[in-house]
C-alpha cells in the first residue's frame, strides 16, 4: 500500500524536481478543472500498460520521461480514489517509492486559493 502524501510534500517534490507527479485524471478533467504546474498525465486506466512501454514510446505518448522503479512517484486524481488504484498498479510492477496525494487535485485547488500556501516555482 502506498503512503499518503500531503500538499506540502507535493510542493517540495515539485520545487526540487525530485520525483514524478503522475496525474491519472481524464483529459476532460484536466481541461475542466486545471492542471498541476509539473506533471505527467497518464489516465488511470492506462497506468499498468504505460509503465511497461519502452522509454521512448512512453515519452512520445505521455510527453515526459518514464519513471524508473525506484524513483519517487506521487499519484493524483481528483479526490484520491483513482490515485490509490494507480499506486496499486505501480506496486504490482515493482515500483517501490510510490505515494498517493490524499486530497489530490481537489486539495491542490483549495490550497492554491490561499496566497500564503500557493505554489510558486
Amino acid at each position: 500500500m502506498a503512503k499518503p502524501v500531503s500538499y506540502d510534500e507535493v510542493v517540495k517534490m515539485l520545487k526540487t524536481n525530485s520525483g514524478c507527479l503522475l496525474d491519472v485524471r481524464t483529459q476532460e478533467e484536466l481541461d475542466t478543472h486545471g492542471r498541476y504546474p509539473k506533471y505527467i498525465h497518464v489516465p488511470h486506466s492506462e497506468v499498468a500498460e504505460a509503465m511497461q512501454l519502452p522509454d521512448s514510446e512512453f515519452k512520445a505518448r505521455y510527453h515526459g520521461d518514464k519513471p524508473k522503479a525506484g524513483d519517487q512517484i506521487i499519484t493524483s486524481c481528483m479526490a484520491g480514489k483513482r490515485a490509490g488504484m494507480a499506486a496499486d498498479a505501480l506496486a504490482k510492477l515493482n515500483f517501490t517509492n510510490v505515494g498517493v496525494y490524499s486530497g489530490s487535485f481537489s486539495d491542490w485547488k483549495s490550497q492554491q486559493a490561499d496566497p500564503a500556501k500557493a505554489y510558486k516555482d
